[in-house]
């Protein structure tokens, strides 16, 4: 039988959860990528279209957002991009 764990337990681990969610954001990123599907994202209080061709950038920022600060979203992958 697998070890459970309280819920509370998991989610305090900050680290681990961060990472969890930033590999989730990358892969669904990519299964976007591959189908030709645009994502959306909000950014300064409006809603942007980002187009399947213009993933590569996003999804290299959420590549190298290893935990460490150095990307603390995925728009900070995108800084520079219109």
């Amino acid at each position: 039988m697998p070890e459970t764990r309280d819920i509370a337990e998991i989610l305090s681990d900050v680290k681990t959860v961060e990472g969890v969610l930033r590999k989730a954001v990358h892969d669904a990123l990519v299964r976007h990528k591959q189908a030709g599907k645009p994502v959306v994202e909000w950014r300064d209080g409006q809603i942007v279209w980002i187009a399947a061709e213009d993933l590569d950038k996003v999804i290299a920022g959420c590549s190298e957002a290893d935990g460490n600060g150095e990307a603390d979203s995925v728009s900070e992958g995108r800084q520079g991009q219109g």
